[in-house]
């Protein structure tokens, strides 16, 4: 009685898990170490168009591509007592020609002697998948080519640029030194018999020329500073902020500046470059604090959101901030004063380097009331003033 029971029971148990697998959407194979079918459920049948009669001498060898083929072999014997589990991904051609890809997650089964009985594979289709995989990695292939090509049209077009940038400069420069240089020349040798007038025009002429030469030599500038490339090192900001302003500072004899350089973070950068930043934004705070009988300016660096920022600030004449979007364009300067020499160029060349680097720059002034230029060099331009207490 207890045997019939057991055979009952076990009988239950064995059709509640047929039940459970044969409603499953996965395909589910069960065979044997020699590849003999111990059981597949209907959804595996449907799949390959199969009906696996459970006999000790049928196997079910699907048609898999010899390259997938080595690679379930070597799934199936990477699996051990100590690692039971794994998952490959194969092809196989089907019942109707069509090649179509799969995922199998494969258990082996030991005993406890450690000798193999079975695998157990439950699969699926991953054709749809796939197929997407190849369509990306195609165009990421195809993106990657047409990147390549832009890249060398665009390397071309800046050596193209190089060139025409300095021969427009010396096709310009050599006519505007001559008309300079002859202007000179006729006022030395005929100013005494020259009317006031017509020597005032003449000097007219020479201020221009070298205007114009000065424009030609910003624009070369800029021009340097958006080709070169960039090598980057570390740099200790506060060495070369004491550099520059020591060297600004022996042009600018006979005025009283008071400087301050507070501790600036070293950085990783350009040292040609950020040296050029240190160059403008200094020689423009010295040059808009003329007016001021004790010129102030103060050089430091915080941190903002854990990046840091890094100031340059004057006591100078300052400027409108409703006209700070015009301060780093080409040619755009906000002071007519003819006292403030320059050619509009010097913070477009700022600005350029700051990106080039993955920083940028703003500015924070109103009028008579000094300029503050906070920059970073790396997350973009500083979302806000920093706070310099």
């Amino acid at each position: 009685m207890l045997r019939l029971r057991t055979r009952n029971a076990l009988w239950k148990s064995e059709e509640r898990y047929k039940a459970v697998v044969e409603n499953q959407n996965d395909l589910i194979y069960r065979f044997s170490p020699d590849g003999t079918p111990i059981f597949a459920n209907d959804a595996f049948n449907r799949y390959f168009s199969v009906s696996l009669e459970i006999t000790g001498d049928r196997r079910f060898v699907p048609d898999i591509p010899g390259v997938d083929r080595e690679m379930l072999a070597r799934h199936l014997s990477s699996l051990s007592p100590a690692f039971p589990a794994g998952m490959v991904e194969l092809r196989t051609r089907m019942p109707d020609g069509k090649v179509r890809w799969q995922q199998w997650n494969t258990r082996a089964i030991f005993t406890e002697q450690g000798d193999l009985i079975e695998y157990q594979s439950v699969g699926r289709d991953i054709t749809e998948r796939k197929h997407a995989e190849e369509e990306l990695e195609r165009f990421y292939s195809e993106l990657e080519e047409k990147v390549a090509e832009r890249t060398r049209d665009l390397q071309a077009a800046n050596r193209d640029l190089s060139t025409f940038t300095y021969s427009v400069s010396h096709d310009l420069k050599g006519p505007l030194r001559a008309i300079d240089g002859y202007s000179a020349l006729f006022l030395k040798m005929y100013g005494q018999a020259v009317p006031p007038e017509s020597r005032q025009m003449i000097e007219k002429i020479r201020e221009n020329s070298v205007k114009m030469i000065q424009l030609i030599d910003s624009l070369l500038a800029l021009s340097r500073a958006s080709r070169k490339v960039l090598s980057r090192e570390t740099v200790d900001m506060e060495q070369l902020a004491r550099e520059v302003l020591e060297d600004m500072l022996g042009h600018e004899r006979g005025r009283q500046i008071e400087t301050r350089i507070g501790p600036l973070p070293v950085c990783t950068a350009d040292p040609v470059l950020i040296r050029q930043v240190f160059q403008n934004l200094i020689s423009n705070a010295l040059k808009f604090t003329r007016s001021r009988d004790i010129a102030q300016v103060d050089i430091g660096s915080s941190r903002n959101d854990g990046a840091v920022v890094y100031y340059i600030r004057d006591n100078g004449v300052g400027f409108d901030t409703a006209y700070a979007d015009r301060l780093f364009r080409v040619f755009e300067r906000l002071h007519s004063d003819p006292r403030y020499e320059g050619t509009g160029v010097g913070l477009s060349i700022v600005e350029q380097i700051l990106e080039r680097h993955g920083g940028g720059i703003r500015a924070e002034s109103s009028p008579d009331k000094g300029c503050t230029f906070f920059f970073t060099l790396t997350g973009g331009s500083p979302p806000s003033p920093p706070s310099t207490a």
